[in-house]
């Protein structure tokens, strides 16, 4: 991990957090992160369709409790799939290197031993978490596939990634409380 960014797992309660998150993204982006142009209602329909129980949903959130970075685990019996998307003044700071790891951590402690990426290999954001990671990147034209063998969970792994859900659960309260602090003192001095 690059930067001390705490990435918390997120719930059914997020979904319009993450819809936000997405329509923020330039239109670009969101190719870059969906490989296509996502059509009217497919964000919102891929959201919607985002099933917490059986897959992992991580993010980070910036000091206005914005999802700044988001990234999702799609499991299944013998790999997992991880995508990521950071806003863009959020970036170049490590953000999508911590969402990477948070992925890898969650998969590993859950036995699965491959984790994949599917990008666009004009994706220099993604390309660059993939080969720094160690992935083996196939090219097949415009896309680019990513896949890292995955270390057993451990008992360090498992508390590592107990430890961090804890510390970004601490780091939200925080960060719900500052901004009610500050709502609090605006409108005091509008009065």
């Amino acid at each position: 991990m690059n930067a001390p960014f705490l990435v918390a797992r997120l719930g059914e309660t997020c979904r319009d957090a993450l819809k936000q998150h997405f329509a923020a993204l330039p239109p670009e982006d969101q190719r870059l992160r969906f490989c296509m142009m996502p059509g009217p209602g497919a964000l919102e329909a891929y959201v919607d369709g985002l099933d917490f129980a059986a897959d992992g949903v991580f993010a980070v959130r910036d000091d206005d409790l914005t999802l700044a970075g988001v990234v999702h685990v799609a499991m299944d019996e013998s790999a997992a799939e991880a995508g990521i998307s950071v806003l863009p003044s959020h970036r170049g700071r490590g953000m999508g290197g911590a969402l990477f790891y948070r992925a890898v951590e969650h998969a590993r402690n859950r036995f699965v031993r491959t984790l994949r990426m599917h990008c666009l290999a004009q994706n220099p954001a993604i390309m660059h978490i993939a080969r720094q990671s160690g992935m083996d990147i196939v090219m097949d034209g415009s896309q680019a596939d990513g896949e890292l063998a995955l270390p057993p969970a451990t008992p360090a792994s498992i508390t590592n990634e107990l430890l961090a859900d804890r510390f970004a659960s601490y780091d939200y309260s925080l960060k719900q409380e500052v901004a009610a602090w500050t709502r609090l003192a605006r409108n005091v001095a509008l009065q």
